[in-house]
């Protein structure tokens, strides 16, 4: 049996082949066997796991390649139920979650210029991710609001609006004053005094970086991990899978609200207070102070795209 597959289908593969199996593989020369373009035959048997021999595999390409089925090693059975529909599914789902990862991962260190339009074939080939999973991924992070997809163009990174901004710090309050909550009302155990100077130490980064840099990014990630922190000592996953989701709006959100003259000392303040609330345990005071300290970098935003 000869079975034809494409260089950059192999080279997907080998990208992924530590997180999938070989029945994968097979799905991949399925989806390419009405190709009928040029065609080297690989003359030499490969042999061994085919993990080791991916070197010599690609020494018998150039642009495409015919490869004999029995070429390539066998690996262990897998059970009956498992088959190639599942299989394709757990590849293009694997694939869509290295794709989504790639693109959080430059969004979140500021690799995208904004208003600049990326072509999803471009950046697809770039990774060397197929455009179907690469697509998805990107169409998932549109629902996300990171990104705004152009239609017959491509994407961009999402513009700011003022819904964006309420919906963010929304979301922050109603997460933050419960978390806060139970961290007050636990203060006397032995997690929530651990969190409480895990939290202190935060702080105290934050006054550093205002004695020496001033600088509203370093000083946005310290605020960011003290927020988190807060959410992180209930335990609750679900609740941390949300806040992680809106963690590149906050983040920027909170840099951009630190540009303006005197908020990191602000910040720095009302974080103190809220600190000494929480060791006294006056769960009943911390809403007041949590929805002034998240209200005023609310309306900084608000101002800086110009909807106040």
């Amino acid at each position: 049996m000869v079975t034809i597959i494409r260089k950059e289908l192999l080279c997907e593969y080998i990208t992924i082949q530590m997180q999938t199996d070989y029945f994968t593989f097979l799905s991949l020369w399925d989806k390419n066997k009405a190709d009928k373009t040029q065609q080297i035959t690989a003359k030499q048997t490969i042999s061994g796991p085919y993990e080791n021999k991916k070197d010599s595999l690609l020494q018998c390409i150039s642009h495409n390649v015919t490869i004999r089925k029995s070429y390539i090693p066998v690996q262990p059975a897998v059970p009956a139920s498992y088959n190639k529909g599942n299989n394709n599914k757990k590849g293009t789902t694997m694939l869509q979650d290295q794709a989504y990862n790639y693109l959080i991962d430059i969004i979140k260190r500021g690799d995208l210029e904004t208003d600049r339009i990326y072509s999803i074939n471009q950046m697809a080939g770039e990774i060397g991710i197929s455009r179907t999973p690469f697509r998805d991924a990107v169409m998932r992070l549109a629902q996300e609001r990171y990104i705004d997809v152009m239609p017959s163009k491509g994407f961009r990174l999402h513009k700011m609006e003022a819904s964006d901004i309420d919906e963010t710090y929304q979301i922050r309050s109603a997460l933050e004053s419960y978390c806060m909550k139970q961290l007050a009302s636990h203060i006397s155990t032995e997690r929530g005094y651990e969190y409480y100077h895990k939290l202190e130490g935060k702080v105290k980064s934050q006054r550093e970086i205002i004695a020496s840099s001033k600088d509203p990014e370093a000083f946005g990630r310290k605020d960011y991990e003290f927020h988190r922190s807060i959410v992180q000592y209930v335990g609750n996953e679900s609740m941390l899978e949300i806040y992680r989701r809106f963690m590149y709006r906050i983040f920027w959100l909170n840099v951009s609200s630190f540009t303006r003259k005197g908020r990191m000392e602000e910040t720095v303040e009302e974080h103190s207070d809220l600190l000494r609330l929480i060791w006294e345990g006056k769960v009943e005071q911390l809403d007041p102070v949590l929805n002034h300290h998240l209200e005023t970098p609310r309306k900084i935003n608000l101002e800086l795209i110009g909807a106040l």
